[in-house]
């Protein structure tokens, strides 16, 4: 259950409006690692990490969320993993800590792919997946993050890895 608080705006007068707005924790680092939860454990882009901890930058600013990312990124809470994004530290993701698109999901994805000559369509998928113990929503992260980043396109629904990913 989210918690929320008043947030009170004083107009012309003694008029006062209130809004509902989610309350932020004493410590905003905190917020940021249960926002980061809530989207499973990771933001596959910098607009992503921006809308998953938006009620934290509004109410911190930007600097000061700046200095929360880099302590949480100093610490090991937080990791930026090329091909993914932001990721959460399995030990703050609880039950989600499966769907973690982390470093060994995406490795080892690239590696499954390589040894398909750099390429993989949907029916190589469904044949090979499964045997890896890969969750299809870490991939499908993995894959988004590729795509955006460039790294990784897919052409007639075949997945093609660049000459950096491959």
């Amino acid at each position: 259950m989210t918690t929320r608080k008043l947030k009170c705006l004083m107009a012309v007068g003694a008029i006062s409006f209130c809004i509902s707005t989610p309350a932020l924790a004493a410590d905003p680092a905190t917020d940021v690692v249960e926002a980061l939860r809530s989207n499973g454990c990771v933001a596959s882009s910098p607009p992503e990490l921006d809308k998953v901890v938006g009620n934290v930058l509004a109410s911190v600013g930007p600097k000061e969320m700046d200095r929360i990312m880099d302590g949480l990124l100093k610490d090991g809470s937080v990791w930026r993993e090329r091909g993914i994004g932001m990721v959460l530290h399995p030990r703050h993701c609880g039950s989600n800590a499966h769907l973690l698109g982390h470093q060994a999901d995406g490795e080892k994805l690239r590696g499954i792919i390589r040894e398909n000559g750099c390429s993989m369509t949907e029916a190589d998928a469904k044949r090979m997946l499964p045997a890896s113990g890969l969750e299809r929503r870490a991939v499908g992260k993995i894959v988004e993050s590729w795509t955006k980043e460039g790294i990784a396109s897919v052409k007639g629904g075949t997945l093609v890895l660049d000459r950096s990913g491959c």
